[in-house]
């Protein structure tokens, strides 16, 4: 099969690297279909028109017989003119070449690239196996990593390989487009069909971006194809599936290894958690598999997200924001985010604490810059043995609680300095909380007017009288009336943050048994 396509459309193919145009300024944009062969100086082309004429022995550039090659090769329609080697033309034949438009091309090996141009004009099926053969070839020798299979696709095509994202941004590899063509390109990446085989060919400024989705709507393997030749694309569209194949393989098997680790981590600190002061053998052993130092000082970390986040995806984005701050940490993934934890040999000064608090804040500001995510942050106080483990990250548990609804703080509390706050969230884990919650809202209890039921809605509201009153399904000036009842006969001020953290505390220990009780029933 013979195809017909632009002189400069063979040259920008990476298989035609080694051939150099020795004249700059004639035009290489006009068509070529086929390649011819002459043995020297003296060759007479006839009836060429559209044709390559390669000429194999070397010819001398201050060679007179070199100006007429020119002049026949013109005179018989020939596209271009190949000679051995790169050296300049002399001065008057690169002016006769220029004058008659007339491109002169160079190679080492005249042969070899006779053979190469015409695999690419009329044998594109050999083109094709033999891309798919390296294709092939170089994902079976891939190292696990998926990213070295885009990599090795690059090397492959002598081609710009990147995969993109789902803003049309290149997470590995060049980025292939530019600002004004990524609107479009990324309009035309959302618009395709969720078939897996289907393939995206999009016109841009120099060329074509051919595209294939990994995963669809959040990564696309792109190859840029600068000029294109028919064979080349073709041969592109049939090696990207298999590119994309190995990497989709790589990353079930990379997502299969973190979610095993996952629960190996998290069934490693539920046991730690459950029986602090009296581990197993295989516990320890585990531990130690996981690279968990029980010995020594803790200090707790919980990291809650407030937006849903693959955790165990996103956990080597937080070991690197913590690392920027020099915090070597352990992180278990929660339901609700990550419980960590670092460790030092002797007892951190108070000193020590402090720093170690800054640079955790540190260090959540980098990870939710990175991850583009919002969280809330608590840390425990330093701890000792596995107890400490248990202990201070269940108080940095707390801390992150608190730090949840602290918008004024970041979103980040350590234990050290949440004072009242802290003590009452402790409080109510005791038995003794829910009695004295009770009598401390005994007096609403026996007043007209639902006013515990008020008091906790109006604090669920975040002290809203208009959202409570939807709640309640009453008017506001209903609700204010009632709350201002409520501080009456508490003799609270609800603009004091920790009272209202102790009334809403003392509420809700009251409603969740309640619940629980009806739930039963």
């Amino acid at each position: 099969m013979r195809t017909t396509t632009t002189l400069s459309a063979l040259l920008a193919h990476p298989s035609a690297d080694p051939i150099r145009l020795l004249t700059p300024g004639t035009c290489t944009h006009t068509p070529v279909g086929s390649v011819l062969l002459a043995r020297d100086v003296n060759a007479r082309p006839d009836r060429a028109e559209g044709s390559l004429l390669v000429v194999l022995n070397d010819i001398p550039r201050d060679d007179w017989r070199l100006d007429a090659l020119v002049s026949r090769a013109h005179a018989a329609d020939v596209t271009a003119l190949l000679l051995s080697g790169h050296e300049p033309l002399g001065g008057a034949t690169s002016l006769l070449a220029g004058r008659l438009g007339l491109p002169v091309l160079g190679a080492p090996d005249p042969l070899h690239a006779y053979s190469t141009l015409t695999d690419l004009l009329t044998r594109p099926m050999v083109e094709q196996a033999r891309i798919v053969r390296a294709m092939v070839a170089m994902c079976f020798s891939a190292s696990d990593d998926p990213l070295d299979v885009v990599r090795g696709m690059a090397e492959v095509l002598g081609r710009q390989v990147a995969l993109l994202d789902h803003a049309a941004r290149a997470v590995v590899g060049p980025e292939l487009v530019t600002e004004e063509e990524r609107e479009q390109l990324l309009h035309h990446l959302a618009q395709r069909p969720a078939a897996p085989a289907h393939l995206l060919v999009e016109r841009v400024k120099d060329g074509e971006v051919v595209a294939l989705p990994v995963i669809q709507g959040q990564f696309w393997l792109c190859v840029s194809l600068p000029e294109p030749l028919s064979t080349e694309r073709n041969a592109v569209l049939a090696a990207l599936p298999i590119a994309v194949s190995a990497i989709r393989e790589r990353l079930a098997e990379r997502r299969l290894r973190l979610e095993r680790d996952a629960r190996a981590r998290t069934s490693a600190l539920e046991e730690i958690t459950r029986h602090p002061s009296a581990l197993s053998t295989s516990l320890r052993r585990r531990a130690l598999d996981l690279g968990w130092q029980l010995d020594g000082w803790h200090v707790g970390i919980s990291v809650g997200l407030l937006e849903d986040l693959d955790l165990m995806a996103a956990r080597s984005d937080l070991l690197a924001a913590f690392a920027s701050e020099d915090l070597d940490i352990q992180a278990v993934e929660q339901v609700d985010g990550w419980a960590a934890w670092t460790t030092t040999e002797g007892e951190p000064s108070s000193e020590d604490a402090v720093r170690h608090a800054a640079a955790v804040r540190r260090a959540q500001r980098r990870f939710e810059s990175s991850a583009a995510v919002g969280t809330y942050v608590g840390v425990g106080r330093a701890r000792i043995s596995t107890e400490g483990i248990a202990g201070s990250i269940s108080e940095a548990r707390d801390a992150a609680r608190l730090a949840r609804s602290r918008e004024q703080t970041g979103r980040f509390l350590h234990v050290d300095r949440l004072g009242f706050g802290q003590l009452l969230l402790g409080w109510t884990r005791t038995d003794s909380f829910r009695p004295a919650a009770k009598a401390l809202l005994d007096p609403l209890s026996r007043a007209p007017g639902d006013l515990v039921t008020t008091l906790g809605t109006y604090l669920d509201c975040e002290s809203s009288l208009v959202h409570a009153a939807a709640v309640l399904g009453v008017h506001r000036n209903t609700v204010a009336a009632r709350m201002a009842r409520v501080q009456e006969l508490l003799g609270v001020d609800l603009t004091n943050p920790d009272e209202r953290l102790a009334l809403h505390l003392a509420c809700k220990s009251i409603e969740l048994p309640d619940q629980a009780m009806q739930n039963g029933q």
